[in-house]
């Protein structure tokens, strides 16, 4: 249970982001998928990305993403990272997102229908 200062400034959405970066190729295509979040109509949201070991620095690339937090831990399975995800994240409701996938423009944002189907509700 976040602290109760905190509550208040509790995002309604946690996007939980493993994130392993190979290669500069990984590192552009982890920006497109940052983009696409920054692109959605709901800004009530943070971004947890979590670094699974990269040898290609995360930082750099989440730098110009505002409510993003770069998380990193030793290699592991992308469960392992998920579950990390959430141990950091301060959402009411949680979405998974992989570093290579994209969110449409309206899949997060009021009045959407389809944002409620990829939201997994935290109990806390």
């Amino acid at each position: 249970m976040p602290p109760p200062s905190l509550e208040r400034d509790q995002p309604l959405v946690s996007i939980i982001l493993p994130s392993y970066l190979g290669t500069p190729a990984q590192a552009e295509l982890l920006h497109q998928t940052l983009r696409t979040i920054s692109a959605q109509r709901c800004t009530d949201r943070e971004v947890i990305l979590v670094d699974d070991g990269s040898p290609v620095s995360v930082g750099p690339v989440a730098a110009s993403y505002p409510r993003t937090t770069v998380v990193r831990h030793c290699p592991a399975a992308p469960a392992v990272a998920r579950n990390t995800g959430i141990t950091q994240s301060w959402g009411r409701y949680l979405v998974f997102l992989d570093a290579d996938g994209l969110l449409l423009p309206v899949r997060l944002g009021p009045g959407s229908m389809p944002w409620r189907s990829i939201l997994t509700p935290v109990l806390r």
